[in-house]
Formats: C-alpha cells, sequence, structure tokens
C-alpha cells in the first residue's frame, strides 16, 4: 500500500472478477489494484457466483440474489461491508444504468461506471443519473459529453486492457493465432469477436451481423486468399441470429470463406492468452456495429498491432488507432428512444479493401494508441486520483468491527429508525416514548458509540416485546460524531429514514402520523417541529426555499437530525461524506430532497441537558455561523438574511421554560 494513501470502502457491483465477460476482466483489473492499494473492496456479484459468500485473490465476492440483476443485495450487502469497515464509501457498479431501480440503490451513495451507445443518453439511462445519490463516471469521452450535454455532471475514468497480455507476437501453449484457428498462414485473415444477440423489444443486433457479412462476401468475392474468422456463437442461442442462414445467403461457404471458433471451447471459456495470440493471427477487426459504449476488442486487437475497421459512431473513434472509419446513418432504437448508427455496407468494403491494400504487416501506431488504455496506466491517472477524493481526510486508524445484535421479527420495515448515541442515559427515555409506538412498517437501529455501551440493556429491554426487528450496534472503538451520523444515511432496510438524537422524546401517537405522512404525501423530506417551535409553515409543501420565504430560518434549525424524516432515495449522501468535516454532512445529504412537508402537529420534545456537548468534542474551534453559511449559500442556494439563523429547537424550548 503507497504510504500516501488514505483506505475506501468500495462495495464494486458486477461480474464476478473470474468470469470471461467484459465487465468480468474490467472488475478483476480494478479491484485487484484497490486491493492492492489497500482498500476496502468487495464484490457484489450480479453474474458469476451463487450460494454464499467467498473470496478471490484476496478480495470477498457476495453472491447473486433473486432479482434478475442482482439489486436486491446492494443495500444489505452495502450495509454489511461498511459495518465490517467504516469510513469513507462507495459503491461503485459497473453495469448498465438502466438496470438499477431506485426501490433498491435508495440511499446509497453510487457511482455508476457508465455506458453510452446512443446519442442522446437514453432517457432510462438519464433518469438512473440523475438520482440524488448517482454520480456518474464515463468510461469514454463520447459518453461524458452527452451525459453532460443532458445536464448531469460527469467524470471520465476508461476501460483498460493488460497490455503485456495483449501483445504482439503472442502465443497460445506453442501455437499461433492461425493454427489456433485452422488458416494458412498466406492468408488474408478478417476477425470478427463479437457478442451475436439482440435486445430491447425490437430484438436490436447492435454487432451489425448482418451489415458486416454481407460487406465482407461483397470484399471476399474476387479474392481466393481471404478468409473470415468467427468468434462468436453460432446458432443464436442468445436471441441472436442463425448466423449459418445469414453467411449462406450471403454465398458464403465454410471452409472455403469462413470458419467459427469451437462452440463447445466459446461455451467453456476462451483464456484471454488464447484470445490475444488469435488477435496476432487476425490481420484486420472487422467490428462496425451500431454503437458501442466501449469496445474492448478494438483496444485489444490494436495492442497486438493489429489494425481494425469501426463506425464512425459512439465510442469507437477514440479507440480506433491505426484503421478505418466507416460512414452510416442514424437508426432510431424504439426500446431506448434513441438514436444508434447503422454502418454503411458499401463503407465497410472499401475499408475492407484498403486493409487488404496496406497488406498483413503489422502496426505500431495501432499498440501505440492501445498502450495509452494500458491498466496500470489508467489505474495511476484516473481511479487513484478518484478514490483519493473520496477519501478526503482518510481514517488514520481503522476502528474495530462493531458488534451487532438483531432481536425481534424479521419485517419488511417501510422506515428505518436510526438513534446514534453516546454516553447518554437518556436514551432509555427515548426508547421508552417509541416503545408503544412500534409496528411491523419499522425497524430500529441504536449505534452505540460510547465505551459503557449505555445504550445496550434499553435497546434490548426494547426488543422483547417489539413488533418489529431492533438492532444494537457498539462500536468498540469509537467513530465520533460525524461518523456515526454519517453511517445512518445508508443504515437499515427501510425505504424512509428517521435518525433520532439519543436525548430526544417522540411524542405520543407521532410515529403513527408520520407513517401515515410518507406513504401518502408525495413528498421525499418530512420537517418535523416541537411543541415550542414556530409554527408559521406548518403542514405546507414546498421547496426548502419555499418554506425558508414562509418560516425564517426553518433550514438551520432543521439541521436537527430528529427534525427531518427523509426518503432514501431523494439522500445525497456522497455530498455528507464531502462535507464530514463541517460536522453536519448530514444536513448536506438533504439538499437533495425538492419536495418538502412540514408536519402539522408536533412530534418530539428536544434536549437541552447536553447542549453544545456535540461540538465541543468534534470540532471547539468550528466557526458555526460560516458552516450554516455555506450551507445555504451552496446547499440550498439560499441567500442569508438577519433571520436565517434566528431560532433553533433548542432556543425554542429554552425561552418557553424561561
Amino acid at each position: 500500500m503507497p504510504d500516501n494513501i488514505n483506505p475506501v470502502t468500495v462495495l464494486f457491483h458486477s461480474n464476478a472478477p473470474w468470469t470471461g465477460t467484459g465487465y468480468g476482466t474490467q472488475t478483476a483489473q480494478v479491484v485487484t489494484r484497490m486491493k492492492r492499494d489497500g482498500h476496502h473492496v468487495a464484490v457484489n456479484a450480479n453474474y458469476g457466483l451463487q450460494g454464499m459468500r467467498t473470496l478471490w485473490e484476496g478480495v470477498p465476492v457476495f453472491p447473486m440474489g433473486v432479482e434478475g440483476y442482482s439489486n436486491d443485495t446492494v443495500r444489505p450487502n452495502f450495509q454489511e461491508w461498511t459495518t465490517e469497515h467504516p469510513g469513507p464509501a462507495i459503491a461503485i457498479s459497473l453495469f448498465d444504468a438502466w438496470t438499477m431501480p431506485a426501490k433498491y440503490w435508495d440511499g446509497v451513495p453510487t457511482a455508476i461506471w457508465t455506458m453510452v451507445d446512443h446519442m442522446p443518453v437514453p432517457p432510462a439511462v438519464l433518469a438512473t443519473l440523475q438520482r440524488p445519490n448517482i454520480e456518474a463516471i464515463a468510461v469514454t469521452r463520447f459518453g461524458q459529453q452527452q451525459i453532460e450535454r443532458a445536464g448531469v455532471p460527469a467524470r471520465y475514468i476508461p476501460m483498460a486492457i493488460d497490455t503485456n497480455l495483449y501483445r504482439p507476437g503472442a502465443t497460445y501453449n506453442g501455437l499461433t493465432g492461425r493454427q489456433l484457428m485452422g488458416f494458412d498462414e498466406d492468408m488474408f485473415v478478417v476477425s470478427a469477436i463479437n457478442a451475436n444477440k439482440s435486445s430491447g423489444a425490437g430484438g436490436v443486433h447492435r454487432k451489425a451481423w448482418g451489415e458486416n457479412i454481407l460487406a465482407f462476401s461483397i470484399f471476399a468475392q474476387d479474392k481466393p486468399d481471404v478468409r473470415l474468422y468467427l468468434h462468436t456463437e453460432r446458432y443464436g442461442k442468445h436471441n441472436g441470429l442463425a448466423l449459418d442462414l445469414l453467411l449462406k445467403a450471403c454465398g458464403l461457404q465454410e471452409g472455403r470463406h469462413f470458419k467459427f471458433v469451437g462452440q463447445q471451447a466459446m461455451h467453456n471459456g476462451i483464456d484471454n492468452e488464447a484470445m490475444a495470440a488469435l488477435y496476432n493471427g487476425t490481420d484486420c477487426l472487422l467490428a462496425s456495429t451500431l454503437g458501442e459504449g466501449f469496445g474492448l476488442t478494438l483496444l485489444e486487437a490494436q495492442a497486438t498491432g493489429t489494425v481494425a475497421v469501426a463506425n464512425d459512431f459512439s465510442a469507437q473513434p477514440e479507440l480506433m488507432g491505426d484503421g478505418w472509419l466507416t460512414e452510416g446513418q442514424p437508426w432510431w432504437d424504439g426500446a431506448q428512444l434513441s438514436w444508434f448508427n447503422t454502418p454503411n455496407i458499401p463503407s465497410i468494403v472499401d475499408a475492407l479493401e484498403a486493409a487488404y491494400a496496406r497488406g498483413r504487416e503489422r502496426s505500431d501506431k495501432a499498440r501505440q494508441h492501445a498502450l495509452t488504455y494500458d491498466a496500470d496506466l489508467v489505474w495511476d491517472e484516473y481511479w487513484r486520483p478518484y478514490l483519493a477524493e473520496i477519501a478526503d481526510v482518510g481514517v488514520e486508524q481503522e476502528p474495530a468491527d462493531p458488534v451487532i445484535t438483531v432481536r425481534g421479527p424479521e419485517t419488511t420495515p417501510h422506515l428505518t429508525i436510526y438513534i446514534p448515541t453516546y454516553n447518554r442515559h437518556e436514551i432509555a427515555e427515548l426508547l421508552d416514548s417509541l416503545a408503544p409506538q412500534l409496528t411491523a412498517d419499522v425497524e430500529v437501529i441504536v449505534s452505540d458509540d460510547g465505551p459503557d455501551k449505555l445504550g445496550e440493556a434499553p435497546t434490548l429491554a426494547l426488543a422483547e416485546n417489539a413488533p418489529c426487528r431492533v438492532t444494537y450496534m457498539h462500536n468498540p472503538d469509537r467513530l465520533g460524531g460525524p461518523l456515526n451520523l454519517e453511517r445512518g444515511l445508508t443504515a437499515g432496510n427501510g425505504a424512509w429514514l428517521w435518525m433520532i438524537s439519543d436525548d430526544d422524546v417522540v411524542l405520543p401517537g407521532a410515529l403513527a402520523d408520520i407513517l401515515q405522512a410518507i406513504e401518502h404525501d408525495d413528498i421525499d423530506r418530512l420537517i418535523l417541529l416541537t411543541p415550542s417551535a414556530p409554527t408559521q409553515a406548518a403542514g405546507m409543501v414546498s421547496t426548502p426555499q419555499g418554506l425558508e420565504q414562509i418560516q425564517p430560518g426553518l433550514l438551520i434549525a432543521s439541521t436537527l437530525i430528529t427534525a427531518n424524516v427523509l426518503r432514501r432515495s431523494a439522500l445525497d449522501v456522497a455530498k455528507a461524506i464531502k462535507h464530514r468535516a463541517t460536522m453536519y454532512g448530514c444536513a448536506w445529504a438533504y439538499t437533495s430532497a425538492q419536495r418538502v412537508k412540514v408536519h402539522a402537529s408536533p412530534a418530539f420534545d428536544v434536549g437541552v441537558a447536553h447542549v453544545g456537548e456535540f461540538v465541543a468534542a468534534t470540532d471547539p474551534n468550528a466557526d458555526i455561523a460560516a458552516i450554516w453559511l455555506d450551507l445555504l449559500q451552496n446547499g440550498y442556494k439560499v441567500v442569508p438574511t438577519d433571520k436565517t439563523a434566528s431560532w433553533n429547537f433548542v432556543s425554542a424550548a429554552q425561552a418557553v421554560s424561561a
């Protein structure tokens, strides 16, 4: 582990790293380097592992779930992994963004390492990238441009290849690529190495098999020394094309014009070393498609010195170091509601003619371009700086794993009640106020940061008769207030979250009212009041800015955690992590919730016995006024006035008692 790297806890959601898919190879590249640098990384497999959690190269791999893309495993596994390794944390998804329903990803700080193969970004992809807890990382400059044109900020981190593996002259078990293919050395070999499958309601064949094979047949009709190597599934088993029928329709004969990869060998998996040899046995890669999110085969082939033919659309131009770009025309994808680009057959023929005229020599230009995507180079230039930003100040010493006790029936909670506590006897009174109000629609989590475990006995007493799941977590090593609060943003399984300070008290009937409101009101945030708080905005629904106009001071006052019930999908957890050092990271997470209601009736009493303790224990020299000013101006985009800090729940309670 490099000396200057602070560890980040990462749940990497994609194919298992041992699979031979493009997703799997990229997962393996990234997580091994994360592990090497000392980050706490685990893989959340959506393909390649069933049954139980296992280890691969020292990296834990969680098994697939029951939902089609294993989205159902994300939140519980993120909670488990971040509980085991507290600190700066993020989920990174390498998969299609449109497959990620909000109900599974709510509240999980997530970066989607995303591919864009249409123009513009398809609506379903864009809707996912626009969620407040999602950060977009484009794998291509084309994707970054399209995402940002749609109004969403996007970072660029390209996919990468192992240029030591994919190199000129590579063989496999002493055999050349030509020997593996079964072609003579004097043949001019065109290889098509792509998936044969379709997607979408209309069965879109994105790899343009028809256009490419017809173009090859036209190109090859007067050239007895050319051959086509087809490295793909032959029979259309995955909603693809029956390629034998297509080849026959184009006048091509097996043996005389083309050969397929051994189907059983491909089904069982072909080693990457064999692929490197096959690329070396190829004179020109034929890969002109309707659109590419990235296009690893283009880079892998060029890394061996092989020139290529690709379409002048999406990722393909920027990946082309030496070869030919074909013309095309827009094609409307009715399933994705965006444009692909169909490659022009005469243009493909012209490109193949140019490749044939060039001859069989390897291309150093292609190799040099591919070297800019070397896995170690991409890690150093892109991934390492990105993780350093997430780490922020880092964690100097990793806390010990929390001790977790779970009691009560397993239910499907709609609301998670999270109570961070530190050495306060008042938590018993809080839990007593909750006990008669609990239902199966909630779960209670107490995270005890104190050495004396003052929260343990009352929590376990609550669990004895509770109709819901009750969890007690004790941190042997203190997390500190900001991190204990931050943990609550992702803890539990409820779609809604209510964090309650350990010295506050819930008023009778309040929980039922809250459950009613979050079930039936079209809102993302419910601000709760105390009996002594101002009521000008009580019962109103608006934006945070609108409510601040109605009740000046409300936004600063509602930085109190107990005053907020939040829809997890509306939380921006990344902002909480970024602003952790301000002590108000959670308040920053709330700023993305734009449809807000102020609860009509009082819901809690605020504790006043420990005023100032949180700030004193965290940063006694903090300029709270400046922190609030930053939150208003840059978080809520509200211009401060002389009334924006005119009251808070404690001052209101103290005024009444005086």
